[in-house]
């Protein structure tokens, strides 16, 4: 069976815990490219907090964020799917979620915030 897609998360897989790519990362994902296998890096972070992975590996066609909730198409500059709440909803998880203390993440264009209390 021949691979076609290499999607790799970012958070202790592609980076390090110094939070960079290794050369023996960058090395494997040359080969890859090489092999005519897509890269395609799959991350809960957004976009512009990926960049600098992203250039580190030589770029990429399509990369995944926020969870997979953004897949975006780098030859075109611009996202190709997003997947978001309705306003109203949104703002029921979140009193929802607020209500019985759980940890949550909410993702807006390009930020993301979480309560302050969950700061570490």
């Amino acid at each position: 069976m021949d691979i076609k897609v290499l999607a790799i998360d970012l958070d202790g897989t592609l980076l390090n815990k110094q939070n960079a790519v290794t050369p023996e990362n960058i090395e494997a994902i040359r080969l890859a490219k090489e092999k005519g296998i897509e890269v395609v890096p799959s991350t809960g972070r957004l976009l512009c907090e990926s960049r600098f992975a992203i250039e580190a590996i030589g770029g990429c066609n399509y990369s995944l964020h926020c969870n997979g909730s953004v897949i975006y198409d780098h030859r075109a500059g611009k996202p190709i799917y997003l997947s978001a709440f309705p306003q109203e909803l949104a703002r029921r998880a979140v009193r929802h979620l607020e209500k019985h203390n759980v940890l949550y993440q909410v993702y807006v264009d390009d930020a993301s915030c979480c309560p302050k209390r969950f700061y570490n």
